[in-house]
């Protein structure tokens, strides 16, 4: 249903989205999984020395494994958990695309298109464990709070011209996986106006997380990389028995993170409090959903689901890098109510290929343009059993 749900009870999941409505579904459990599939793609032409080429990523698939659990405890209260991934901020370019000066030896070598040696690429997941508390202080009003424990593993390649520019050289690129745990909350909200209208919110401050220590040399703040801030409002519609629409607002505060929002183009040296960035600009994203119970044992389910993009043109040639630049995705899905307590869920997305160009960064000689390109799919199967 394009995202919508802050303003939709929908099972065991809701901790992920807004923790406040677990207080109106019941005791539920949920397990589930996607398949990610992203197409991304990069090319510089134009540039002076003959540093132009073309790249396309591989490493295109990603499983995400979702669990949640909720549960009432009395007229009141509830609790719940959710477990979930979150990925696909991954890149791995094969290299010798061109051939630059060795940083090793001067000397013309074959090297990829950021002109270091070998694979480029980078590699983000996370896994965010979020338990739920739910009170309602009024029976159609609930408050939620949801702590999140969250785990996240970089890792980067082919990035050796950058270590000239870094305040710790060795620690920006080739150094295998790194970890790091952080801690989160997300606040929810809930209000249930009547059986046919209900709406919902949540706000998560950014996360805070431990430093990779590993690419401390590569993220502005010595590695800092927190999980950016984000606050979401939606509603939710039943203008008949069988019909449900949902709209969303939310919006991402990428910018405040200095890893993600400084310019690539900042002065200071790579790993420095004021040190480049992805150039990530803060966004909004639209989320409209709707579901037709089209008899006893099935619900159709379609939406769509508009993001801002995030890069700039200024930014494009280290967002090679993490090409984030999709704007519109519609999806849909089938529910099979196998049983009065349990269903089946498929569904499919598609995020529509989208490109930004612009200058290559000064970082590379002889200019040029630099153009990146993505597109995702996504098909994924989930399990709801109310207990």
């Amino acid at each position: 249903m394009g995202g919508a749900s802050d303003g939709l009870a929908i099972g065991a999941m809701s901790g992920a989205n807004n923790p406040a409505s677990i207080a109106f579904f019941g005791k539920s459990i949920a397990v589930a999984g996607s398949l990610f599939v992203p197409h991304r793609s990069a090319e510089r032409l134009g540039n002076a020395y003959g540093l132009n080429g073309s790249a396309t990523s591989k490493d295109d698939d990603f499983i995400i494994p979702e669990f949640g659990f909720n549960a009432p405890i009395n007229a009141r209260w509830s609790y719940g958990i959710t477990i979930y991934g979150n990925g696909g901020m991954a890149t791995d370019y094969a290299g010798s695309e061109l051939e630059c000066p060795s940083t090793a030896t001067g000397q013309l070598a074959p090297a990829n298109l950021l002109c270091g040696s070998g694979h480029l690429g980078v590699n983000l997941e996370q896994l965010i464990i979020a338990p739920t508390v739910a009170y309602k202080i009024t029976p159609n009003f609930a408050v939620a709070v949801s702590p999140q424990i969250i785990y996240q593993i970089f890792s980067a390649e082919g990035l050796q011209p950058f270590e000239a520019l870094s305040i710790h050289p060795e620690a920006v690129t080739n150094n295998g996986a790194d970890d790091a745990v952080g801690v989160g909350v997300k606040l929810g909200v809930f209000w249930k106006i009547d059986s046919k209208l209900s709406v919902g919110g949540f706000f998560a401050p950014q996360a805070d997380m431990a430093r990779f220590t590993k690419y401390a040399g590569l993220f502005a703040g010595n590695g800092s990389f927190n999980v950016p801030a984000n606050f979401s409002v939606g509603v939710g519609w039943h203008p008949t028995r069988k019909l449900t629409f949902a709209a969303d607002f939310q919006r991402i505060l990428y910018r405040e993170v200095p890893a993600i929002g400084n310019p690539s183009a900042s002065a200071a040296l790579l790993g420095t409090a004021n040190g480049p960035g992805f150039g990530w600009a803060n966004i909004n994203v639209y989320k409209f959903g709707v579901a037709d119970r089209l008899s006893r044992y099935v619900t159709l389910r379609a939406g769509f689901n508009h993001a801002d993009n995030p890069i700039s043109s200024a930014d494009v040639t280290f967002n090679i890098l993490a090409p984030g630049v999709v704007e519109n995705q519609v999806s849909a899905g089938l529910t099979f109510h196998v049983t009065r307590r349990s269903d089946i869920t498929v569904t499919a997305v598609h995020a529509f290929a989208n490109s930004v160009a612009g200058a290559t960064s000064l970082l590379l000689p002889g200019g040029g343009t630099d153009r990146i390109s993505l597109e995702e799919n996504v098909i994924g199967i989930g399990f709801l059993h109310r207990m």
